[in-house]
């Protein structure tokens, strides 16, 4: 069970090393059988290559890290998840810092991005304006500019 794989990857002791397979890397951690179904059939899928094969360092560098620092996964997931980060730490994209230089407005709508097509919706209902939510659409005909024709 999954609470195995936890309590292995806590009592672990801290091995420094280089890199690793991420194979090796997850068996160590958290348990052979964590590394033989979940890790290496995904590496598989994702990667096209063999767990055994792939470095931890590359594909899994944050999780690494936190093995090497912290002395497991878990510990060093819980003491950046505490931590948390200033302004000073995250790294901004140019796109971001540009924003920021030029002092951008950002809006939003209240209750999220969703609350705008609901509240669409209503009001097209409210205006007795019938509505096929969800409906495949074969045809449309353009019949003058006030109608329009949908073919189901």
């Amino acid at each position: 069970p999954l609470i195995y794989a936890v309590l292995n990857d806590l009592k672990q002791p801290q091995k420094e090393l280089k890199d690793d397979s991420i194979y090796n890397f997850v068996e160590r951690r958290f348990g052979k059988e964590i590394a033989d179904y979940a890790i290496a059939p995904m590496i598989c899928g994702i990667c096209a290559g063999d767990a055994k094969e792939i470095s931890v360092k590359f594909l899994m560098k944050t999780l690494f890290e936190y093995e090497q620092n912290h002395g497991g996964v878990l510990k060093g997931v819980m003491k950046s998840f505490f931590k948390g980060k200033n302004d000073s730490e995250i790294e901004l994209s140019e796109l971001a810092m540009k924003a920021q230089e030029e002092k951008w407005s950002v809006y939003t709508i209240k209750g999220g991005l969703e609350t705008f097509p609901t509240v669409m919706t209503q009001h097209l209902r409210d205006n007795n304006i019938d509505l096929h939510l969800n409906t495949r659409v074969e045809e449309i005909e353009f019949v003058d500019s006030s109608l329009v024709k949908l073919k189901k």
